[in-house]
């Protein structure tokens, strides 16, 4: 939660912490909780750091840790925000793609 508590003040620091608590929650095997710290740190980048080029990075990484626990819903999330990322960068084809894939998952999330 530190590393929120940065979020505003100071998107350095508040992505430093979050690298830590990455680290320290898959060393405790808390994949889950790791996966969070890779989505806050995207959206840190994105946000704050207006950089959408390394908050994709850590959106990639967040849907490849998604994508390993099977995690349907927030994969969904992911993939439209990585849609809304492609979007920033000018790469509409790809963000047309993510958004799709979002929309699957969402749709195949909703029939369970």
């Amino acid at each position: 939660d530190i590393g929120s508590h940065y979020y505003d003040v100071d998107p350095d620091e508040c992505i430093k912490y979050l690298q830590k608590a990455h680290r320290f929650y898959l060393a405790a095997d808390k994949r889950n909780d790791a996966a969070y710290c890779l989505h806050n740190i995207a959206f840190c980048f994105e946000d704050q750091k207006k950089d959408p080029e390394e908050a994709m990075k850590y959106t990639k990484r967040a849907i490849a840790a998604r994508t390993e626990m099977k995690d349907t819903g927030n994969m969904a999330n992911m993939y439209k925000y990585q849609a809304m990322l492609y979007g920033k960068l000018h790469d509409y084809k790809a963000g047309k793609a993510s958004a799709a894939k979002a929309i699957r998952l969402y749709a195949a999330k909703k029939k369970k």
